[in-house]
């Protein structure tokens, strides 16, 4: 009889034939054997009752089981209807000819050829004959009870647009249809999101392929928000609805975090719409595990579900029936070893591919003993194999969707029925949704007890050991016969035996399973169990609240060794003390906390692999070492001999002792033993080296794995259980999550929190905020009871005092890293630190600023330079594992240093010294930050590096600050690296920065530094369409700062002059926002070069940036052919200096020309201009920056000039997406977001793509009324495209009131050409279409 899978790990085998006994005792022990016996009764009937000729109710969770509403288990097992709503090449009859190879392609194509409304048509045909009523049916009659249908959202929005005004209204049309078919077969359905807006992978089966963006696009994520919205409002209280599978194999996401931060996302929204339906929450990324995704609690997740897919080798890779056993019994295994997350599990999707029907069989058995929903990948494909229930019988035509009429289209689609052109697939071993056809009767995973259950006399529970498994460790490798299961209840025929499972897994020990909490666990899950249909059984609800109640006047002893064990030749403790309680470290380590138990769990696990032996050697010293060897040697019984460990080395060296394991433990001193003196030289057997020193990895061994710190997950587990929190709720794991994220995940410092709250009888949130006001004294705590004899502080003492003593450089270099960005410290930052940096002087030119003038510390600045002496500091560094060495970026070396590390040494030096490395640490990163283009040519790129030590070093600033003023050459030169960085980042970071720089120079009269400060305040103020506040700060700093009481030595200032120059280029940009180009004109004049004749570098730099704005003025002006000929001129002056290439300003000109040029009809050389530049910004992945898309911009305009709409519109997709997912857009982003939907207006207008030229249209003007354009001259010219496009649809009265907006705006407006092309050449085009018609 296969077993009953019941909630959290308690397995149940059903007694034999019981015989009835009337046994004495009391009316109490009576009614308890009664309610036992119920129990029994209840946990073994009908788990797989059919649901077929019952109504459907609203299915939900109840623990590690899927009930309905009256409760009885319903384990879902069905198939998917892949290839209904999401196309596949592979699967589908797509297109014979493979070009459009997705769902997105077929679409657009039949859309650009035939129209929307003739597309819908074709697409309905293929739908309704690819899934019929029919395949319900068939689906039904194999005893299946649930469909997952894969969707996307190309068929909830258009094409076109995926904003609400996109919404499809025919959006469920196939989706009810199916949905109300299925329920009346009494199948549920699951609807699964295999395809979000803007794609979560690249692959074709999210309906778009090679796209990608949904995780870097707060838009795409929008738009996806609102469709699961949607559709949870649309089946909110549909009982045929199971629920709803949130994403579908995220693999385009960059780390777990992105999965679980988007599923969360998504789980708001569904709960928000619909409280009822269950949510199914996918581990498909990365290793494809239940170790991804997050205890359901932790997240406040409910009524959720946890599905898998399995795909094991495929035949054609090298699978067999045994891999396809192996993939079954992995996920049965990550299940199990999983039981504390109490939820159930769906293998959603899963085939055996095409190696054998034992391979079939098994696979479904071994999910259906043990409570795990499924359903086949897939229902039908033409694909051979096993990849579908219904496989190809013959081969129907498949349309070319590029060439063929629709009518022949529509007669290929019509022939996919399943009755025509598929047949039950033989492959499959018989499976259908009891498991596996026999031939005689449906082997289902329920199973009922046989007799009378009034005689049962008592019960059995196994509870398995260390590393044990609650299944497997009662079960034979080879014949798989389950003991518990198989054969005891034959020899105990009057016992109900079962078995219970924790998670022994030696990573996964934590503190909390110790004796009590896995006593009160088994407890409380038997409790929960233990259910008659009349109330709750009260036996083990008694000895439970007795046991728990009693627990504060037990003493509770653990048992542990006292003789050790051997393995091979080492001799260990098998239960250890701290095993005793399962308090075994995590497999993880900095410094010393858990190498030893890693080396140790392997040696376990794989001793039978080691037949020559296992040798355990202590490597921390030379005499440690030796004198294992000399015990090696006495068990080996090798004789006499002068030199054992030769003679060890040899015994190992023969052929006849090839297997054996060599394991040297705290290697941390690899200058004084040197290990490879102790390597047999031979080429068989393992060696295993265990150190702190990280130079050990291509030393003394060419491959090796540093041990990271806790995942987070882990950590907030550990810190929990070592609490002694028994049900924690979600504020308990907020609150851990952010404490553990203080600890940066640390097994000492979390384990310790825990054991402080433990003892000291705080709450989560009493520990945050101790440790936010007191962190050093809460770091001193140590238990009285614990498995660390040492507190946080003094774990690296030892290390930090031997560093001392070895090397003053190493010491000074980690103080240093204290007041860093702990997660990235760069040898290139450091480098230029110590290095002088180009600033300009008061003649207009660059020069050198040595790092001491800057004032570094000379010492430092020499040490860091000296190559020799910096790499010996870094090696004493990394032996004592005190920082790590990231993996290389740009050929440049990186380190980290954990924030523990940073607290612990910076603590333990006194606070003159602190004060120190906090300015050293500030002044470093002031000096190493480049000022601007011109002086650095790799600004953008160190800047972006070097951005993340700004927050650091602000803080310690003002820490600094508190405590004393500092002297103004510090302000100085942090208020000159801040301007410099408020160029990068986002706009609150760039409004903060600023903020700054007026506060650090409130009082000070560097005109320099201030005019400097106004110009960056008043272009930000105007970016971000503030022009008041923009030209206030002008005019206050211009008239009551300069003009009175100018300096009369700044007149020969260069650098001045060029700072007014910004200014004046400011105040006029500021009156081309305005329309009043005139006047900007005039202000731009106002300003010239101390010596016209011979400017100064910093002058010819300004002076070119008011010649091209001069230029611009010219174009606005409408006045082409002469801005292209003065911007041409600037050009050619340009391409001489040595600042030209690169710089931003270069490609703004650029921009400027390469539009003039489409204003006057050469749209080609402007494209032969753009291209070289586009290349080199890609080539530097910068394409996508502020003045990358400016250059791209221009490139579509003359795309669309040249008649190259399908390249324009791939740039316009692809700036759309870009724009759409800038948070706080300035204006001139939202400008460039309005030249992308009017440049793709006009691309679907000029291809009488009348649906979504008008979509694309309303976009546009939807943008000009968050510039606050919504009345000006190009709106108006936005409502002539719009009437002239509603005509075509027939939309006559609409067409009406846009031409009459239109003349209205244009009789009001005057003329300007903001807008390349547009405002010129497309208005006179779009003007005579509608006053001509």
């Amino acid at each position: 009889m296969l077993p009953t899978r019941s909630k959290e790990n308690v397995f149940m085998w059903p007694a034999q034939t019981v015989r009835s006994q009337a046994q004495p005792g009391s009316t109490k022990n009576r009614n308890r054997r009664k309610t036992l016996a119920a129990f029994l009764a209840t946990l073994c009937a009908g788990a797989g009752a059919s649901q077929a000729n019952a109504q459907l109710s609203l299915l939900h969770t109840s623990g590690r089981n899927i009930v309905n509403a009256s409760g009885t288990v319903v384990p879902l097992r069905g198939v998917n209807l892949g290839g209904l709503f999401v196309m596949e090449q592979w699967m589908s009859p797509l297109d014979s000819g493979f070009t459009p190879n997705d769902t997105y392609g077929v679409i657009k194509t039949l859309d650009s050829r035939f129209g929307v409304a003739t597309e819908q048509s074709l697409i309905n045909t293929y739908q309704d004959s690819w899934i019929q009523d029919s395949d319900l049916d068939n689906i039904k009659n194999a005893g299946f009870n649930v469909i997952r249908v894969p969707v996307w959202w190309g068929q909830f929005y258009t094409l076109a647009d995926q904003s609400p005004n996109g919404w499809r209204s025919d959006a469920f049309r196939k989706l009810d249809a199916i949905v109300n078919s299925a329920g009346a077969r009494g199948i549920y359905v699951i609807i699964d999101m295999h395809g979000v807006v803007g794609s979560q992978t690249n692959s074709d089966d999210t309906g778009q392929q090679n796209v990608d963006q949904y995780w870097g696009s707060s838009t795409d994520q929008n738009e996806t928000t609102y469709m699961w919205q949607q559709i949870a409002n649309h089946y909110k209280g549909n009982t045929t609805v199971a629920g709803y599978d949130l994403l579908n194999e995220p693999n385009g996401a960059g780390n777990d975090s992105a999965v679980i931060s988007a599923t969360a996302s998504l789980y708001n929204t569904v709960r928000g719409a619909d409280s009822g339906h269950m949510i199914f929450i996918e581990g498909t990324f990365d290793q494809w595990n239940w170790n991804m995704l997050p205890n359901p609690s932790s997240e406040g997740w409910t009524n959720v579900v946890y599905s898998m897919h399995a795909y094991p080798p495929s035949d054609s890779n090298g699978g067999t029936a045994s891999t396809s056993d192996a993939e079954a019994d992995k996920q049965v295994n990550d299940f199990n070893s999983h039981s504390n997350y109490n939820v159930p599990d769906y293998i959603g999707e899963f085939t055996a591919y095409n190696v054998g029907a034992s391979a079939w069989q098994y696979m479904v058995n071994d999910f259906n003993n043990n409570g795990i929903s499924w359903s086949i990948w897939t229902y039908k494909a033409r694909a051979g194999g096993s990849w579908g229930y219904y496989s190809l019988k013959n081969n129907p035509p498949i349309p070319n969707v590029y060439n063929d009429s629709s009518s022949t289209i529509a007669n290929d689609w019509q022939q996919w029925t399943t009755s025509n052109a598929f047949s039950q697939n033989g492959n499959l071993g018989g499976v259908n949704g009891g498991g596996v056809n026999t031939g005689a009767g449906s082997g289902s995973g329920s199973g009922s007890g046989s007799g009378s259950s009034s005689g049962e006399i008592g019960s059995l529970v196994a509870i398995h050991g260390l590393n044990g498994h609650a299944l497997e460790t009662w079960t034979h490798k080879q014949s798989r016969v389950m003991w518990l299961r198989d054969l005891l209840p034959q020899a105990l025929p009057n016992i109900r035996i079962m078995t219970y499972g924790y998670n022994a897994k030696f990573r996964n020990f934590t503190a909390q399973q110790d004796i009590r909490s896995i006593s009160t666990k088994l407890l409380a899950e038997l409790g929960d169990l233990r259910r008659t249909e009349e109330k709750d059984s009260e036996v083990l609800f008694e000895i439970m609240e007795d046991f728990v109640g009693k627990t504060s006047k037990l003493q509770l002893v653990s048992f542990f060794e006292m003789k050790m064990t051997s393995f091979g030749f080492f001799k260990r403790m098998v239960v250890e003390h701290r095993s005793a309680i399962l308090n075994v470290p995590n497999e993880v380590a900095i410094g010393g906390s858990g190498k030893t138990q890693t080396a140790l769990q392997f040696a376990l696990r794989h001793r039978f692999r080691y037949k020559s032996g296992v040798i355990f050697l202590n490597a921390s010293s030379q005499t440690t070492l030796v004198a294992d060897f000399n015990r090696v040697f006495e068990l080996l019984e090798l004789g006499p001999t002068s030199n054992k460990v030769d003679a060890i080395k040899r015994w190992l060296s023969k052929e006849e002792h090839s297997e054996w394991l060599l394991i040297f433990d705290n290697a941390d001193d690899l200058e004084s033993v040197w290990l490879p003196r102790y390597f047999p030289a031979t080429s068989w057997g393992h060696i295993i080296i265990t150190s702190r020193d990280q130079a050990a990895i291509g030393s003394v061994g060419k491959e090796g794995c540093l041990l990271e710190r806790l995942e987070a997950n882990e950590a907030v587990s550990v810190l929990i259980g070592k609490a002694g929190i028994q049900n924690p709720s979600a504020e308990d794991y907020q609150q851990a999550k952010g404490i553990v994220e203080l600890l940066g995940c640390l097994p000492l410092a979390v384990d310790q929190g825990g054991a402080f709250v433990s003892s000291r009888q705080k709450t989560l949130t009493d520990y945050r905020r101790l440790y936010e006001e007191r962190q050093h004294d809460v770091l001193k705590f140590k238990p009285r009871l614990g498995e660390y004899d040492k507190t946080v502080l003094t774990a690296w003492e030892i290390n930090f005092e031997q560093v001392e003593r070895d090397s003053k450089d190493a010491s000074d270099l980690l103080l240093l890293f204290c007041f860093l960005e702990p997660s990235s410290i760069s040898e290139t930052m450091l480098s230029r630190g110590c290095s002088p940096q180009k600033r300009w002087n008061r003649q207009g030119e660059m020069a050198e600023v040595a790092p001491i003038d800057a004032g570094l510390d000379s010492a430092l600045v020499a040490f860091i330079r000296n190559e020799m002496d910096f790499d010996a500091a870094v090696d004493k560094l990394l032996s004592f594992s005190l920082i790590r060495r990231n993996n290389d970026v740009n050929e440049s070396r990186s380190f980290s240093v954990h924030p523990l590390v940073q607290h612990c040494a910076s603590q333990r030096v006194p606070q003159a010294v602190q004060k120190k490395w906090k300015l050293q640490a500030l002044l470093l990163i002031c000096h190493a930050f480049p000022r601007n283009k011109y002086l650095e040519p790799l600004y953008g790129t160190l800047g972006r590096l070097l951005l993340s030590h700004i927050h650091r070093i602000l803080k310690e600033y003002d820490e600094l600050a508190r405590e004393s003023p500092l002297p103004a050459s510090i302000t100085r030169e942090l208020a000159s690296m801040l301007l410099a960085a408020s160029r990068f980042s986002s706009t609150p970071w760039k409004r903060e920065a600023i903020t700054r720089v007026k506060v650090l120079l409130k009082d000070d009269t560097d005109w320099y530094l201030l005019a400097q400060t106004a110009h960056r305040d008043s272009s930000l103020k105007r970016m971000l369409g503030n022009l008041s506040d923009s030209n206030q700060t002008l005019e206050s700093f211009v008239h009551s700062t300069v003009f009175p009481g100018l300096d009369c030595g700044l007149e020969a200032d260069a650098r001045w002059n060029a700072q007014r120059g910004d200014l004046v280029i400011s105040f006029a940009e500021n009156l081309i926002q305005t329309g009043d180009l005139t006047a900007a004109k005039q202000e731009l004049c106002e300003w010239n070069p101390i010596d016209s004749a011979s400017p100064s570098t910093i002058e010819r730099i300004v002076l070119r940036t008011k010649n091209i704005t001069m230029g611009k003025v010219l174009r606005y002006e409408g006045r082409f052919q002469d801005a292209l000929l003065y911007l041409q001129g600037v050009l050619r002056e340009s391409e001489c200096d040595d600042f030209y290439e690169g710089s931003g300003w270069h490609r703004v000109l650029l921009s400027n020309v390469a539009d003039s040029l489409c204003e006057v009809g050469r749209p080609t050389e402007a494209r032969a201009l753009l291209t070289p530049e586009l290349q080199r910004m890609t080539d530097q992945n910068c394409q996508d920056f502020s003045s990358g898309r400016r250059l791209q911009l221009s490139l579509v305009e003359s795309f669309i000039a040249c008649g190259m709409y399908d390249e324009a519109e791939t740039y316009c997709f692809k700036l759309r997406n870009i724009y759409q997912g800038i948070d706080n857009p300035d204006v001139l982003s939202i400008r460039g977001k309005f030249r992308v939907w009017s440049s793709l207006a006009r691309t679907f207008h000029l291809r009488s793509c009348w649906n979504e030229a008008l979509n694309s249209w309303l976009a546009a003007l939807a943008v000009l009324s968050v510039l606050g354009r919504e009345e000006d001259f190009g709106s108006g010219i936005v409502h002539y495209s719009m009437s002239y496009a509603q005509f075509k649809l027939g939309k006559h009265q609409e067409s009406s009131e846009s031409l009459e907006k239109a003349r209205v705006l244009l009789e009001r407006k005057e003329r300007t050409f903001w807008i390349v092309g547009f405002n010129s050449y497309w208005y006179d085009f779009i003007y005579s279409l509608c006053e001509g018609s």
